[in-house]
C-alpha cells in the first residue's frame, strides 16, 4: 500500500467527502496502524536478538541496549493497606499521600457507598471519536463484536 497515495487521500479529506471515501480511507488506516504495530514488535523483537548478541548498538542518535522492565505491585493489598497505615500511626492523610491515581474502583464502591458515591467519585466528559457503543457523541459500532 503507497502511504503518499493515502497522505494525499488525508490532505483534502473534510465534511464534504462521500461515507464511502471515509469508509475507504478508515480501512486503509487500521491497516496500517495494524501493519505499523507488526512491523515495530517483529524489529523490537530481531534487534533485541541482536543486541544481546553483539552488545549496545547506535543508530543515528539512538542508543540501543538490552534492557530489564521491571513491575512493582503490592499483591495483597489488605495487608499493604494495614501496615501503611501501622507505620503512619494511624493518620489516614499520611496514608492518602500513599495511594496512586484512581485506587478505587468507582464501580465496586458504588455498590458500597450508594446515595453517597458522589461525595467520593466525580464524572468528567470529553467528546472524542470512539468505537464502540452508542453515545451522544460520534462513535462507530461493529456489529461483528455485539453478542
Amino acid at each position: 500500500m503507497d502511504t503518499k497515495i493515502i497522505q494525499s487521500e488525508v490532505d483534502v479529506l473534510d465534511s464534504d467527502v462521500s461515507l464511502e471515501r471515509m469508509a475507504e480511507l478508515r480501512f486503509k488506516i487500521d491497516f496500517l496502524k495494524q501493519f505499523a504495530k507488526e512491523a515495530d514488535a517483529k524489529w523490537n523483537a530481531v534487534m533485541l536478538d541482536h543486541v544481546e548478541q553483539n552488545g549496545e548498538q547506535v543508530i543515528g542518535e539512538i542508543r540501543y541496549y538490552a534492557g530489564v522492565e521491571k513491575k512493582t505491585k503490592c499483591p495483597d493489598k489488605a495487608k499493604g493497606l494495614e501496615t501503611i497505615l501501622e507505620c503512619a500511626g494511624g493518620d489516614f492523610g499520611a496514608v492518602a499521600e500513599m495511594l496512586a491515581s484512581d485506587p478505587f474502583k468507582p464501580g465496586a464502591c458504588k455498590e458500597l457507598l450508594g446515595e453517597r458515591w458522589g461525595e467520593v467519585f466525580e464524572v468528567t466528559e470529553k467528546a472524542e471519536l470512539k468505537e464502540g457503543k452508542p453515545s451522544k457523541k460520534l462513535m462507530a459500532i461493529n456489529p461483528k463484536f455485539i453478542r
